[in-house]
């Protein structure tokens, strides 16, 4: 996994389900790894569990329409996010892994 908990991330890409507000681009801190059985979100929201492994469940920095457990939508600070769809932002000095999702631009000469 890429994050870690109570780290800021943005969303590089939607996960799904599709039906919800697009997040590609939204920051949001970790919170726990989402079990992968039907549990209460930390406003006490209930959610499905997880299909997609290394999901977190993720505080955005403002509220998003989610999907309910059992069908509908909200407004929610809280939702479920892959991993694989999470970049963590850190401030720390570290190895820059931008390559390793975004392909290296090729330089043009004339």
């Amino acid at each position: 996994m890429r994050c870690k908990p109570n780290e800021l991330c943005v969303v590089i890409r939607d996960p799904p389900p599709e039906n919800c507000e697009p997040l590609a681009g939204m920051l949001c801190t970790t919170v726990l790894i989402a079990p992968s059985r039907d549990f209460a979100l930390p406003d006490g929201c209930m959610t499905s569990g997880c299909t997609t492994p290394d999901s977190w469940v993720v505080e955005f920095m403002r509220p998003v329409r989610v999907s309910l457990f059992g069908g509908g939508r909200r407004m929610a600070s809280y939702g479920t996010v892959p991993d694989s769809a999470l970049r963590p932002l850190r401030d720390n000095p570290g190895q820059d892994e931008t390559l390793t999702w975004q392909p290296a631009n090729k330089e043009v000469t004339a």
